[in-house]
């Protein structure tokens, strides 16, 4: 099974070989380009972010140093946080740029730490799942969204960004 655009525009950014060649077809470089054509610019720093994210979520946060460097490793986040809090400055929140940073926060790690994202309890010491449904999460396997009506709003817009850039890089790579 072959990668999904968010995975090939992931491992694209993260490649180390951007050589362009006539003889290999959707190259690193190619995603890249493809992404450079996309209008959704949102988007593509949407899909930078958590591209970044998983890299940096890959080398472990057992310490509040580790934690720190694990968000300095995440270069497109102060202007991902500038924009969003930027449009939610516009529709009216205050703390815009805070608001903005919890909701990216959430957007990034949605899953339920109590269920681990599979919606019911886990029986201690068994390692396998109840019958009860997971209470901080009522189920769904994620956290709820900050900042209220504003952050699903924010959420929606994100998630929308998303789904334009990849549509955008997946047309142009001829799908």
């Amino acid at each position: 099974m072959g990668l999904n655009t968010e995975e090939r525009y992931t491992r694209a950014v993260q490649s180390t070989n951007l050589r362009v060649s006539t003889e290999t077809t959707r190259s690193d470089v190619d995603v890249l380009i493809a992404a450079g054509w996309s209008k959704s610019r949102m988007g593509q720093s949407l899909l930078r972010l958590a591209g970044e994210y998983d890299g940096a979520a890959r080398s472990g946060r057992d310490t509040p140093m580790d934690a720190a460097m694990f968000v300095g490793k995440l270069r497109t986040l102060p202007e991902v946080r500038s924009q969003l809090g930027l449009l939610l400055a516009r529709w009216g929140v205050n703390s815009a740029d805070d608001q903005a940073l919890r909701v990216i926060a959430w957007w990034l790690h949605k899953t339920c730490s109590k269920c681990h994202g599979r919606g019911y309890d886990v029986v201690p010491g068994a390692g396998r799942l109840s019958g009860k449904i997971c209470r901080p999460c009522c189920g769904s396997g994620q956290t709820p969204i900050p900042c209220g009506e504003a952050g699903r709003r924010l959420a929606s817009y994100m998630d929308d960004c998303i789904s334009r850039a990849r549509q955008s890089i997946g047309r142009v790579l001829g799908r």
